[in-house]
């Protein structure tokens, strides 16, 4: 299901894109996704707290970030091909592209969505977020990290 389409180019692991949608095309709700700017970075998880949906993340250049996972957050699929063994990340990142074709059935903050941000966290998985205002997640990707937890 995807519900908002950014193309963007990463320039040094973050970038400033505006947001607008073209004639005739679907953006999922009048959240932060149609505010003027969202910003793309990749973040290590560090933490997540399943009562508040809060995620925990470090930039690459070591800003920290709290980021609000919330129902209207994209889930999109990893690149399961980017991962290399031993990489823990990679069973997270399997396990998250099956609960995404299934997010219907399950829901956007179900369980086992909660279950998997928390298993990210605790294995410091690196992810893809396009941030909106007040640091909202409008999309949630999982990417392979340049160094995987060991």
């Amino acid at each position: 299901m995807h519900r908002f389409v950014a193309v963007c180019s990463v320039v040094i692991g973050v970038a400033v894109l505006g947001c607008s949608s073209a004639p005739n095309e679907k953006v999922g709700s009048t959240s932060s996704a149609q505010t003027a700017c969202a910003r793309a970075t990749v973040v290590t998880l560090t933490a997540f707290d399943s009562h508040t949906l809060v995620l925990t993340g470090v930039t690459a250049d070591g800003e920290e970030l709290t980021i609000q996972y919330t129902s209207e957050t994209v889930g999109l699929p990893a690149d399961l091909g980017t991962y290399t063994p031993p990489d823990p990340c990679f069973a997270q990142a399997t396990a998250w592209n099956n609960q995404i074709d299934q997010i219907d059935a399950i829901g956007p903050c179900g369980r086992a969505v909660v279950q998997r941000l928390e298993h990210f966290a605790r294995f410091e998985c690196a992810a893809s977020i396009l941030l909106g205002g007040d640091d909202e997640a409008l999309t949630f990707q999982p990417v392979a990290s340049a160094s995987p937890a060991q």
